[in-house]
């Protein structure tokens, strides 16, 4: 179905925003903290929650297509 695409897709175009958000508050308190294993942490998180929406781009659409 049209509507269950066109869902993943903005919950796609969704995380790539957020990720990005993050990645960005994240190098400014890399560049203005002193504590830099918090930093690092959070580009950690950063990375993982990167990865795993690349993980739902692939398949997710693939999943909803082979449906219909």
């Amino acid at each position: 179905d049209i509507v269950l695409i066109n869902t993943a897709f903005t919950y796609i175009v969704l995380m790539l925003f957020l990720a990005a958000v993050i990645a960005i508050c994240c190098a400014g308190l890399t560049i203005t903290s002193k504590n830099t294993d918090m930093t690092v942490m959070g580009l950690f998180i950063v990375l993982a929650v990167y990865y795993a929406q690349q993980l739902l781009f692939y398949y997710l659409p693939g999943d909803l297509l082979s449906d219909q």
